[in-house]
């Protein structure tokens, strides 16, 4: 989090792997989880939103240039 990517995006990001021996088939699955302020979460949210809306890969660094100078 301290060095965030070119593009403004930071996070701390935990992945954790499934074992159970009761449900053994499950075993292997994963859950990522990601640490990070409300700020943080509300900055990811908007990329997230305006990528979907103007079908660019903005948290990518791909899109038009007004909207990654934004972010």
């Amino acid at each position: 989090m301290e060095e965030p990517k070119e593009s403004g995006y930071r996070s701390y990001h935990l992945v954790y792997g499934y074992q159970n021996k009761k449900y053994e088939k499950l075993n292997g699955l994963q859950i990522e989880m990601q640490i990070r302020t409300a700020v943080q979460h509300s900055w990811a949210t908007a990329v997230e939103v305006v990528g979907a809306f103007t079908a660019q890969s903005l948290k990518s660094s791909q899109g038009n240039e007004k909207w990654l100078d934004f972010f």
